[in-house]
């Protein structure tokens, strides 16, 4: 009896593994989107330049680093233009292949070119042919230049005689409010809770599938 309880289970175990792998992944797969779906989850997608930022002064060899992400991505490139230019030119500096997660994303020789003020642009081509742009602007390349001095700010002390003799009328201040979620994000409680639901569910299809198999494997034996 023992033995033929074996068998059974050992035939139900082979059925499941062998016929509802792919059946689960798909399965589970769904019911994950539909989850991050309905708790408002974008899937991710991101363009930026981290570092050179705006109003920084950069010199020789400059690592532009930043991100592009995207499950759309075709390709990506930096250029580069002058600020002042009354014309939109825009010069190639790299291209990227791949994407990338704050990371390096290109190299720009600034000593090839004159001392001045630029800006940056990361483009993202999509494989629909849509493009997305970032711009960083003004940079201010400084090779054969000094960097402009800032006066320093003077030191106001403050004494009993000022504070006794300060007009009390004037502009009130002004405190900025708290912004209000925003309905789109997705916290990482609403993300817990569609992981959970999500393997919860494969588990039931799992044991489901177990005893249908387990059963039928049963009767054939019979």
């Amino acid at each position: 009896m023992r033995d033929l309880v074996f068998v059974v289970v050992c035939v139900g175990i082979k059925r499941v593994l062998n016929l509802t792998v792919a059946m689960v992944i798909k399965i589970l797969t769904a019911f994950l989107l539909v989850m991050l779906n309905h708790s408002g989850f974008v899937l991710p997608e991101n363009l930026s330049i981290n570092y050179p930022g705006n109003n920084v002064s950069i010199r020789g060899v400059v690592e532009i680093r930043g991100t592009v992400i995207s499950d759309s991505f075709s390709s990506a490139a930096v250029y580069f233009s002058y600020s002042n230019s009354t014309s939109e030119n825009w010069f190639l500096i790299s291209r990227i292949d791949q994407p990338v997660e704050n990371g390096l994303i290109a190299r720009w020789d600034t000593t090839t070119i004159t001392d001045g003020e630029y800006k940056l642009k990361l483009v993202l081509t999509k494989t629909d042919g849509s493009d997305e742009e970032v711009i960083i602007s003004p940079l201010f390349v400084r090779n054969y230049t000094a960097e402009p001095t800032v006066a320093a700010t003077p030191t106001v002390v403050v004494t009993e005689e000022n504070l006794t003799s300060a007009p009390t009328s004037g502009n009130p201040l002004i405190y900025a409010t708290q912004l209000p979620r925003n309905p789109a994000s997705t916290s990482e409680q609403d993300l817990s809770k569609a992981v959970f639901w999500g393997v919860g569910f494969c588990i039931l299809i799992l044991t489901g599938l177990f005893l249908y198999g387990f059963f039928n494997g049963r009767n054939r034996l019979l």
